[in-house]
């Protein structure tokens, strides 16, 4: 495998409910090396997106260890949690959260912004970005003016802004039409083909899922096709 930049070693995560002990997660292990695509399948409730949060260091697992880009989540504070994010981590959800009073480049220099970089550099960055997922034109559109495609578009450009080691993307293509889906399917696999960024990928589209270097199967509790 190329270089290391996302691991968890022999996590577990369980949930309280009621007076019982609900184990999620059992003692999983994953390595995901630069530049490679990972997709993560599973049936529904199985602990698809537990495990995407405690790959991204905003929950925290009963026991074991995840390390992204060098940084430990369970040896690191806070701050310096919320630093190798910013920097190292982008995030891309089912639904595109964008911040609605602001316009598709303001969106896509936000956390070009928040890691320090000057307003011109970061509106340079991010319309190079936009021109990247195929909405230069669109730059000065808020997220009403945007169909459901192009936002996601737009949300993609946003996570890359700060060019992250490792890109976490939880159903993508899930709240898309299939045309816009196979559109957004293609323009991820190209971008992960053209740099070192790894994406790690959780889908309930076996499509979507072809265009892997891996799949994934979560099942009770662990990943299964390491």
């Amino acid at each position: 495998m190329s270089k290391v930049m996302l691991s968890a070693s022999a996590i577990s995560k369980s949930y309280q409910q009621g007076q019982n002990t609900l184990p999620i997660l059992r003692n999983l292990d994953i390595t995901v090396g630069e530049g490679e695509m990972v997709a993560i399948v599973g049936r529904s409730g199985s602990g698809k997106s537990t495990l995407l949060n405690l790959l991204a260091g905003l929950d925290h697992p009963d026991s074991g260890e995840v390390t992204l880009a060098g940084c430990c989540w369970q040896k690191t504070g806070e701050r310096e949690r919320d630093r190798v994010r910013n920097q190292s981590l982008g995030f891309v959800y089912q639904f595109h959260h964008l911040l609605p009073e602001f316009s598709a480049v303001e969106n896509v220099a936000m956390p070009l912004r928040i890691a320090g970089v000057s307003r011109s550099e970061a509106r340079t960055r991010a319309l190079e970005l936009l021109e990247k997922v195929g909405l230069l034109e669109r730059a000065k559109h808020r997220p009403n003016e945007l169909s459901g495609g192009e936002r996601q578009r737009v949300a993609i450009a946003r996570g890359l802004a700060n060019n992250p080691a490792v890109v976490l993307m939880d159903e993508p293509t899930g709240n898309l039409d299939v045309e816009t889906a196979s559109e957004v399917r293609d323009l991820i696999r190209e971008l992960s083909q053209s740099a070192a960024t790894a994406f790690v990928i959780v889908t309930h589209d076996p499509s979507f899922a072809a265009y892997a270097d891996r799949v994934m199967t979560l099942n009770d509790g662990r990943l299964e096709g390491e």
